[in-house]
C-alpha cells in the first residue's frame, strides 16, 4: 500500500478552511471599504464648514453657500464622490449664530448630496442626520 498521499479527506478539509477564511477576508475588506467611503463624507462635511468659516471672513453677511459657491471661490476642494468618482457631490452649508455672553458662536449645518449619500451634519455639535430628499 502505498502512503505517501493525501486523503480525499484531508485534501477537503483544507480546501474548506481557505474558502471559510477567504470568505472572512472579503467580509472584513468590504467593511473596510464601507468605513472609508463614510469617513470621506464625514471629512467632506468637516472641510465645507471649515470653508463657510473662511467664506465669511471675506463676506462677513454671508449666512449661507453652496458647494459650488465655495469650489469657485478657492475655499474648497471638489467634491468628488467617494462612492462614484466619476461625480461630484453637491451640498449647502447654513451658518446660524448665537451669542452667548458677548461670544458668537457659530452653527454650521452641512447638507451633502452625493449619488447614494444624504446626509445632514452639524457642526461643532456633531451630529448627522439624513435627509429624505436632496435639495441643496
Amino acid at each position: 500500500m502505498n502512503n505517501k498521499g493525501f486523503t480525499l479527506v484531508e485534501i477537503l478539509a483544507v480546501v474548506s478552511l481557505l474558502g471559510i477564511m477567504t470568505g472572512l477576508a472579503i467580509m472584513a475588506y468590504t467593511r473596510y471599504l464601507d468605513y472609508s467611503k463614510n469617513r470621506s463624507y464625514d471629512i467632506m462635511a468637516s472641510s465645507a464648514s471649515q470653508a463657510m468659516e473662511e467664506y465669511m471672513m471675506d463676506y462677513p453677511t454671508a449666512r449661507t453657500a453652496s458647494f459650488q459657491e465655495l469650489v469657485e471661490g478657492q475655499y474648497l476642494e471638489p467634491t468628488v464622490d467617494p462612492s462614484d468618482r466619476d461625480n461630484q457631490c453637491r451640498g449647502r452649508v447654513d451658518v446660524t449664530i448665537t451669542n452667548t455672553t458677548d461670544i458668537n458662536v457659530n452653527h454650521y449645518s452641512v447638507k451633502v448630496c452625493c449619488a447614494n449619500f444624504n446626509y445632514t451634519y452639524t457642526f461643532p455639535e456633531g451630529g448627522k442626520t439624513a435627509n429624505s430628499s436632496c435639495q441643496a
